[in-house]
């Protein structure tokens, strides 16, 4: 037992290692590294332990906000790797932890109870090829339609890890003239499987779950 660790987080541990030692064997973690991607299937069987409900309130469908326990489930997967573990902070923290602190309640309702079965995963769409972290300078437009309901986007993302598997992308956006870069900056959900969008891979170290893409 880790010293300071209460019996719920360690008896998650267990329940961690144990899954890993049957669906993720070393040997096919290492076979899904050097292939840059996750596998979907293991993924599923592991959203049925009810990880994917950690950081999701119990009246949208999750077991309530527990980002401890979050991060030790990270630690534990991990260690086999980032297959799992990546997949696992598209759901649970770029998915569900962003839509708790600013999502609409539609949104909220919509997207929450998918996110605590692990049904839908999140990619951040933030750097552009020009700006790269410095994201004040972000260049990609947002233009509202004359009828009000339709949002043209256009430009390019950089370093969008995860975009192919994805269903949404928060994008960042600029909606008003580039010197008043701090002032109309937006963040926009955008449906991966939106009309317009190109998904392009792009070399990449480092994060070995997937691809790391530019999308435009």
């Amino acid at each position: 037992m880790n010293f300071g660790e209460s019996e719920q987080t360690t008896l998650l541990r267990d329940t961690l290692r144990r899954f890993l030692d049957k669906e993720m064997p070393r040997e096919l973690a290492r076979k899904l590294d050097l292939e840059a991607r996750h596998s979907q299937e293991v993924f599923a069987k592991l959203c049925k332990l009810g990880v994917t409900g950690l950081t999701v309130p119990e009246e949208y469908g999750g077991s309530g906000i527990d980002v401890v326990s979050a991060i030790v489930v990270i630690e534990e997967l991990a260690k086999r790797g980032s297959t799992l573990a990546g997949p696992f902070i598209h759901c649970r923290f770029y998915g569900s932890m962003n839509i708790v602190e600013n999502g609409s309640e539609a949104q909220k309702r919509e997207l929450l109870p998918q996110l605590a079965a692990g049904k839908i995963l999140f990619a951040y769409g933030l750097s552009e090829p020009d700006g790269g972290g410095d994201l004040s300078s972000a260049a990609v437009t947002a233009t509202l339609k004359n009828d009000g309901r339709t949002l043209l986007i256009n430009g390019t993302k950089r370093w969008c890890t995860g975009a192919r598997f994805a269903d949404y992308i928060y994008t960042l956006v600029r909606r008003g003239p580039k010197e008043d870069r701090y002032n109309n900056l937006s963040l926009v959900l955008v449906p991966a499987g939106s009309k317009g969008i190109t998904i392009v891979d792009i070399d990449h170290l480092g994060l070995r779950y997937a691809a790391t893409t530019d999308v435009i």
